[in-house]
């Protein structure tokens, strides 16, 4: 797994590189399954700001399946626990007591299907893992994340916004009170995305 570190506004936003080809294919095929299902679709819905697209209403996290358990032991608990190090600056371990957990969804993106601007409240990372990406126009099912300091950019001190265009096999993963949105797309686009939250241990 190849990770490359950036600082942002001043955050840490990572990218990781990966190549876990069977959880891809498994994740890909868990969408199609839902989509035969006719499985609620929340695109669209209120407070969902996913618009034109297919999200089916499930923690796919939450599914008994061999695969899961490979997904979230080679990849969401090294790139969260790596990542909870980066925001803590490398100096401090998870505090006794807490434990990262962790909500996952899959999304599908059409041409026209896009992104509204918005922040995960109750989070305090999230990650966006690309599956599939057909070719885009300029532009196109772009991940834009937002300086959250005004007056930094008003001044010229940074950039407004950080624009990405994820590869397949990708993982972005910033804090998820940065405000981001995804450009409407051209072409299909499929990610899987999770969000990391700490609790009591015991709760």
């Amino acid at each position: 797994m190849k990770v490359d570190k950036e600082t942002l506004w001043p955050i840490e936003f990572r990218k990781y590189s990966i190549d876990f080809t069977e959880e891809q294919q498994y994740l890909i095929s868990v969408l199609e399954d839902f989509k035969l299902l006719d499985w609620k679709n929340v695109s669209g819905q209120r407070f969902n700001t996913t618009i034109n697209g297919y999200q089916p209403d499930a923690d796919i996290l939450s599914l008994d399946h061999p695969m899961i358990d490979s997904i979230k032991r080679k990849i969401i608990d090294p790139i969260s626990e790596e990542f909870w190090m980066s925001l803590s600056k490398d100096k401090i371990s998870l505090p006794e007591g807490l434990q990262l957990i962790h909500k996952a969804w899959l999304v599908e993106y059409d041409a026209g299907s896009y992104q509204n601007l918005h922040v995960h409240k109750t989070s305090l990372f999230t990650a966006v893992w690309t599956l599939y990406r057909e070719e885009q126009d300029d532009l196109a099912g772009q991940i834009h994340l937002h300086n959250p300091i005004v007056g930094s950019y008003t001044l010229g001190f940074f950039q407004e916004s950080k624009k990405i265009t994820a590869k397949e096999n990708e993982i972005l993963v910033f804090p998820s009170w940065i405000a981001h949105n995804v450009t409407p797309c051209t072409a299909k686009r499929i990610v899987f995305v999770w969000d990391t939250m700490a609790i009591p241990k015991n709760a």
